[in-house]
């Protein structure tokens, strides 16, 4: 008796065939996250007092207040591009810090 596909697969292997190694897909990445997810994330990446400082020397009413009064934060805001270079965080980091972000409870 037995599985067919189980038989197949063993004699496949048996004829000396390898299967590919299992690779993940890759994170999606959050077009949001709240403010308190983006700024625990920030403060975990050793980022938080640097972002801080960024924003309120930016001397940008505008920066200032999306960062204190903001609810969410989202990946392709005018915000997050004007803050990111005076981070000099790439694309890939700020990625990174959206997903760790979305994990955060």
């Amino acid at each position: 008796g037995g599985n067919m596909d189980c038989q197949a697969y063993l004699e496949w292997l048996n004829a000396g065939n390898q299967p590919e190694p299992y690779v993940p897909p890759p994170p999606q990445i959050p077009t949001q996250v709240t403010a308190y997810q983006a700024k625990m994330a920030l403060l975990n990446a050793n980022l938080y007092s640097q972002s801080n400082s960024a924003v309120y020397n930016s001397n940008n009413q505008s920066i200032i207040i999306a960062w204190e009064y903001a609810s969410v934060f989202e990946r392709d805001s005018p915000f997050i591009q004007s803050i990111q270079p005076t981070l000099n965080l790439s694309n890939n980091q700020i990625d990174d810090l959206f997903i760790s972000a979305s994990k955060i409870t």
